[in-house]
């Protein structure tokens, strides 16, 4: 069986550009805090979120593991270098934290969390250096399933719009693919489609798993 067999794929992800990366989907907007702060529970009030448990849904889909996003508005000084917002959930049935890091103090950045979560459920921010920034927390890209511990790479990307795709593989390092709609199919094993990125052109896809 090759790697990119469809036939039993258990399941298949269609995606919009437009409605993966979804910048507050774990919290509206907030002020930063000069002391720091912990939301939780009714704090955690976006779009994902029922009962304190906020659930990736890109372009719709359910039981899709995301990287959870940290958006800093624009205002000069407002941001500590190095400070990091924490994000604790589940992966794989399993709590885990993703770790996201300030690198500007101006802000107008998005920091992307360093792991995937199937859910998140709280976010502890470092303390900054006023209130007068921003925050609002979300999803981008979309990663691989995560089965008993283990990482199962897509088996198949299939353009159904003409453009480039942005990957990410095993190595960690990023691909950008032309791909054609109706084209050869593009067998690739990866960890994450970076589909939000700004290199990425295309509109729409499918994954299979």
């Amino acid at each position: 069986m090759r790697l990119g067999e469809t036939s039993v794929s258990p399941s298949i992800l269609p995606l919009t550009a437009s409605t993966v990366l979804d910048v507050d989907a774990i919290k509206a907007a907030v002020s930063t805090s000069a002391s720091g702060a912990i939301y939780a529970g009714a704090a955690l009030n976006g779009a994902t979120v029922t009962a304190g448990v906020s659930t990736p849904a890109p372009s719709g889909l359910v039981g899709v593991a995301q990287y959870p996003i940290a958006v800093a508005a624009s205002n000069a000084g407002s941001y500590v270098v190095n400070s990091t917002v924490i994000f604790t959930g589940t992966r794989d049935g399993k709590t885990a934290t993703s770790t996201a890091t300030v690198t500007s103090a101006d802000g107008n950045l998005t920091y992307v969390g360093n792991n995937p979560l199937d859910t998140c459920t709280g976010i502890t921010v470092g303390a900054q250096a006023n209130t007068s920034g921003a925050w609002t927390f979300g999803y981008t890209d979309v990663a691989c399933p995560r089965r008993g511990g283990c990482d199962e790479p897509f088996r198949m990307l299939r353009p159904t719009s003409t453009g480039n795709v942005v990957i990410v593989d095993g190595s960690g390092r990023s691909v950008t693919v032309p791909v054609v709609s109706g084209g050869p199919d593009e067998l690739i094993d990866i960890y994450r489609v970076k589909f939000s990125s700004t290199s990425t052109t295309v509109t729409t896809l499918n994954l299979y798993e």
